[in-house]
């Protein structure tokens, strides 16, 4: 039992380009009673992003990308968002290099990790 948290079902739904499964929780709530619930969680695998910044015109550069979800719960035609994308078996380096030039056009020749999963890493300069 990790924060009151306890997994009690997890089943496979899906396999496909990701993992589809459904999880029945139960949690502790502050009165001390428990509450039960299901969620359904797709898992695409791990995934990269970078922040681009342009210092030349201290500008912070973002992209526009059409997400179905967000279509379709409120008509929003696109988002605007950090370059991001699927680590697909690569080095997470090498897949942001080729992200930030497919999304961008922009060329990152050396891009500096702030953070892996959960654990902050020392940006190096």
């Amino acid at each position: 039992m990790t924060g009151g948290i306890r997994i009690l079902a997890r089943r496979v739904l899906s396999r496909g380009n990701g993992l589809l499964e459904k999880f029945t929780v139960s949690r502790s709530r502050f009165n001390g009673s428990a509450q039960s619930f299901d969620r359904e969680i797709y898992d695409t695998g791990d995934g990269v992003a970078i922040l681009l910044y342009d210092p030349s015109r201290s500008r912070v550069i973002l992209v526009r990308q059409i997400r179905m979800t967000a279509f379709l719960r409120d008509g929003r035609e696109s988002l605007i968002e950090v370059c991001a994308g699927r680590l697909e078996n690569e080095d997470a380096e090498r897949r942001i290099i080729k992200e930030a030039e497919e999304e961008t056009g922009i060329i990152v020749r050396s891009p500096h990790r702030l953070f892996f999963g959960n654990k902050a890493q020392a940006a190096s300069a």
